[in-house]
C-alpha cells in the first residue's frame, strides 16, 4: 500500500471534525438542533472525550477507505499511462463526493425513515456529509 500518504490521512481524518464544527454551529446550528428536538443543554453532556476521540478514528477510517476508493477507481496500478493527471483537488472533490453520495447517502435516508427523523434532519446530516467527503476527497486526491 505504497499509495497511501499517512499525514494525508490524518489532514483529512480532521476535516470531519473542522467541517462539522461549522456545520452544525455557525452554518445550520440553529436549524439542526430545531430538527433534533432535544435542548442544547443535551448535546453538552456525555463523555466529549471519547465522542471526539472515537469520531476522529472513525474519520481515520474513512478517509483510509476513500483513499483506497480514490485509488482504486483511478484504475492507477493497473498500468494506466495517464494516472498521475487524475491527482488534483478537483478530481479528488469529484471522488469525495460520489463516495459519499452512493454510500452514505442511502444509508442516513434509510436510517432517518425508520427513525422516524424529519426530513430537514435528514437532509442537514447528508449535506454535511456531501461536503465532507468532496473535502477529504480533494485532500486525499491531490497530496499524493
Amino acid at each position: 500500500m505504497d499509495f497511501i500518504n499517512w499525514p494525508a490521512i490524518v489532514v483529512a481524518g480532521l476535516v470531519p471534525m473542522i467541517i462539522g464544527y461549522l456545520w452544525y454551529s455557525l452554518i445550520f446550528g440553529e436549524a439542526w438542533l430545531e430538527s433534533t428536538g432535544k435542548p442544547r443543554e443535551y448535546f453538552e453532556e456525555g463523555n466529549l472525550g471519547l465522542i471526539y476521540g472515537v469520531s476522529f478514528l472513525m474519520s481515520l477510517i474513512l478517509a483510509f477507505a476513500l483513499k483506497i476508493f480514490i485509488e482504486t477507481t483511478h484504475g492507477g496500478h493497473l498500468g494506466l499511462e495517464d494516472y498521475g493527471s487524475f491527482h488534483t483537488v478537483q478530481h479528488g472533490l469529484l471522488h469525495g463526493a460520489m463516495y459519499v453520495g452512493f454510500f452514505a447517502l442511502p444509508l442516513f435516508m434509510i436510517n432517518g425513515l425508520f427513525e422516524r427523523r424529519g426530513q430537514k434532519n435528514t437532509w442537514i446530516h447528508i449535506g454535511y456529509w456531501i461536503v465532507t467527503g468532496a473535502v477529504m476527497g480533494g485532500i486525499l486526491d491531490a497530496w499524493i
